[in-house]
């Protein structure tokens, strides 16, 4: 974000705020709109290159990516006023996320401890947050994954998921899941490699629960890590659905 800012402000001048947000991670821009009301996604969809803003409305919550997208259908006239305060509540984005102390850094850390916590356990820490401060719980929500979050990942994200991922450890993880699940999941998986965890599957052999939960973390490690160096985004639905 340091680097956003610098290459895009000069002396005396405020940043030219479109240029910047082409350079921003997409998880930043996606954060934001999932906190913001659909028009603001509309409008900031509509100023965005088509291949960047289809990527990040994508990712967005299905019921907010739909209502942007249908505002796109018959946008509302915005008015230079308008522009200019939506174009602030931008830079101010920017500027809260570069801020060492801003509530960005620390959505991260709590990120980080809830997607190590057991499921159960991070739910209740979700409706927690939901309660005392619904706008950060969902922005959170973005940051979260889980092994029953793949079928949520596009398919690019999940093969590059399987580029990573061992057969033993697919097949491990795949263990007591429904066929629907499966199916979703390997769906990304190159033929060779689907038929072998396929029929693995197959032969009924079963494993220690904690040797599958084992796997499950093992994969869910791997998304986090591909989300955290900027490879993949995650996506996820708001947290009132989630409840």
């Amino acid at each position: 974000m340091d680097d956003v800012l610098d290459s895009a402000l000069g002396e005396g001048k405020e940043p030219d705020i479109w240029q910047a947000l082409a350079r921003t991670p997409e998880s930043a821009i996606i954060a934001f709109l999932v906190a913001e009301r659909p028009a603001t996604a509309t409008y900031l969809l509509s100023r965005l290159d088509a291949p960047l803003a289809a990527r990040i409305a994508g990712a967005l919550p299905r019921g907010r990516r739909n209502a942007a997208l249908c505002g796109l259908v018959a946008p509302y006239q915005v008015t230079p006023l308008v522009e200019r305060f939506l174009e602030n509540a931008l830079r101010e984005m920017l500027k809260q996320a570069k801020a060492p102390s801003g509530g960005s850094e620390g959505r991260l850390r709590i990120a980080g401890i809830i997607n190590n916590l057991d499921p159960d356990e991070a739910k209740d820490v979700m409706r927690a947050i939901g309660k005392a401060r619904p706008k950060d719980a969902a922005i959170l929500k973005t940051m979260l994954f889980g092994f029953n979050d793949l079928p949520k990942l596009s398919e690019r994200a999940r093969a590059l998921l399987f580029d990573r991922a061992s057969i033993d450890i697919a097949v491990m993880a795949l263990r007591g899941t429904d066929p629907d699940f499966r199916n979703a999941v390997l769906s990304s998986m190159p033929s060779r490699g689907r038929r072998l965890v396929e029929g693995e599957l197959a032969s009924g052999a079963s494993a220690p629960a904690r040797d599958i939960a084992k796997a499950r973390k093992a994969i869910a490690d791997i998304v986090l890590g591909m989300a955290s160096r900027n490879e993949i985004e995650l996506g996820a639905t708001p947290v009132d659905d989630a409840a």
